[in-house]
């Protein structure tokens, strides 16, 4: 990979710490526009390629922080930047696992423990989630428990525990006949969901019915930027579901024998699909952000407008 604008990781030999040689390079080589957030829109596999060349420059810092991490794996090596969820300025830690960073997973903020994915997704839901009553449907935790702390009762949370079905403390949520009345919700978000239904069309046409004029869908899911067409993981053989890849989700709230398969991949056809289901407008976006620590291969969610 080109590293012509960055530093070379053997600064080390000339005193520089690990810490510092990430700091010098974030401040030196990006200006700080271009250390905060940035978004775009992507409707087709052509805008992602685009794209992921124009922010070349940043593959090119995610590089050199992996071989800071890498050459001195007896330090702690930081990144100054901001937490959405703690509201103030952090030293993120950035870890090596199987000899590479989990951009998403490892950028982890001391003081809350929310990592890249986790901030991100959060944030831009209790942004979201601000002008009206909202309904999220994920999977986490952390994820639940932040998102209670910022929207309090604006949001109203469940977590799957089957396909097509989730639970909240008093019962359960049949994603396909939603408790909710015509456009009566202004944000319908789904975490690491729509994957695991087999048949997700229902689902969709309903989170239409209950979303306002102008209401998004935010949707985090299992995409591949490098597929036009989804991918059928999950198939029935003699009625009964057989994983092709061994892909399922164990939730961690349930007992371990509860599993959630994935049947689908989606490619770029599910933004079709979408606006097929009651959707003017259909997106992936993508974003990044060296303040605030969002780095990564070009992590997308879905975007559709009522």
């Amino acid at each position: 990979m080109p590293t012509d604008h960055l530093m070379e990781p053997a600064v080390y030999h000339a005193g520089v710490e690990a810490e510092d040689a990430l700091h010098l390079a974030a401040e030196n080589f990006f200006t700080p526009e271009e250390r905060e957030p940035r978004e775009c829109s992507l409707k087709s596999k052509e805008d992602f390629e685009r794209v992921y060349h124009e922010w070349l420059p940043l593959r090119n810092f995610e590089w050199f922080a992996k071989e800071i991490v890498r050459r001195a794996p007896n330090q702690l090596v930081r990144l100054h930047g901001r937490c959405v969820l703690c509201d103030k300025e952090q030293d993120f830690l950035i870890q090596m696992q199987d000899g590479d960073v989990n951009w998403l997973e490892q950028v982890v903020c001391p003081d809350c423990q929310g990592n890249a994915r986790v901030r991100f997704w959060v944030g831009r839901l209790a942004q979201e989630g601000r002008d009206g009553k909202s309904l999220v449907l994920e999977r986490g935790s952390n994820e639940r428990n932040w998102l209670f702390h910022l929207l309090g009762e604006r949001v109203n949370l469940y977590w799957q525990r089957t396909a097509g079905q989730s639970n909240k403390e008093n019962g359960k949520l049949n994603t396909e006949q939603l408790p909710y009345g015509d456009a009566s919700l202004r944000m319908v978000a789904s975490y690491d969901f729509l994957e695991t239904l087999e048949d997700p069309i229902p689902a969709l046409k309903e989170a239409a019915r209950v979303l306002q004029p102008g209401g998004k869908l935010l949707l985090h899911t299992l995409f591949d930027a490098n597929a036009l067409q989804t991918v059928d993981r999950t198939v029935r053989r003699d009625g009964e579901p057989f994983s092709e890849s061994g892909l399922w989700y164990r939730d961690p709230d349930i007992q371990e024998r509860e599993l959630s398969l994935v049947w689908k991949v989606f490619g770029w056809d599910v933004l079709d699909t979408i606006r097929a289901c009651g959707f003017r407008e259909a997106c992936c976006r993508t974003h990044y952000s060296i303040n605030y620590g969002y780095m990564g291969y070009l992590p997308l969610w879905i975007e559709a407008i009522r």
